[in-house]
């Protein structure tokens, strides 16, 4: 069936996300300003998270972007820890960052008004 295959395709993908999360935490890169990816390895990073990237983003602002996911992942993962993000919700969750991010930058630029 085709929705059972879309559920594990895109279950597929945020274990991946979570596990490359783990990694680069336990790098520290979360800490470093994921100073030591390469420019190839950033990109791949905030494209698979919906981070922004491209000619448009600076390097540094794509570090900065990932950097600050790093931390927040870290903070979720000592609160629910890995099996907490391997669940279903967790999945959803990790899938639905993007959004989420788009809608506190949004509110956050309104106060700022």
């Amino acid at each position: 069936q085709p929705s059972k295959l879309i559920h594990y395709r895109l279950n597929s993908l945020a274990q991946e996300i979570v596990q490359d999360d783990i990694a680069l935490i336990e790098e520290k890169q979360d800490i470093q300003n994921c100073s030591s990816l390469t420019h190839n390895e950033l990109l791949d990073a905030c494209f698979i998270r919906s981070l922004p990237c491209g000619l448009d983003q600076s390097v540094d602002a794509m570090r900065q972007s990932l950097s600050g996911h790093l931390k927040m992942m870290k903070q979720v993962l000592d609160d629910v820890g890995p099996l907490g993000l391997q669940c279903t919700q967790g999945s959803l969750f990790v899938l639905h960052l993007h959004a989420i991010r788009y809608e506190y930058e949004g509110r956050s630029k309104n106060l700022k008004r």
